[in-house]
């Protein structure tokens, strides 16, 4: 029998994305046979994090960054939901919002 593998969706800064969460290391966008409709997807989501990721504090609760981060996460828990139903039960899925700093139920 194959074991499932357990993918967390991030906007993880200069990453791909995907993290192996047994390993804890990065899957590539090829290890999994990911299309490039995807890939394109999951960099655009870690590029549009870049400028909030360093932000802390004060700076992170303002509202218009509180609203770019709910925007974000939206468009991350469609990809996870994409994701899943593309690779298929030999992989779980789960969404991390990095602004939030906490998984999203999908």
């Amino acid at each position: 029998m194959d074991r499932i593998r357990y993918i967390k969706v991030c906007g993880d800064f200069e990453s791909t994305g995907l993290w192996d969460e047994t390993t804890y290391l990065q899957v590539y966008p090829d290890e999994i046979n990911l299309p490039e409709h995807f890939v394109k997807r999951l960099d655009q989501l870690v590029k549009d994090y870049d400028p909030i990721l360093p932000l802390d504090g004060d700076e992170l609760q303002a509202p218009p960054i509180q609203e770019k981060i709910r925007e974000i996460d939206a468009r991350g828990t469609e990809l996870t939901k994409e994701l899943a139903t593309f690779l298929g039960d030999k992989f779980s899925l789960r969404y991390y919002s990095e602004g939030l700093q906490k998984f999203i139920e999908i």
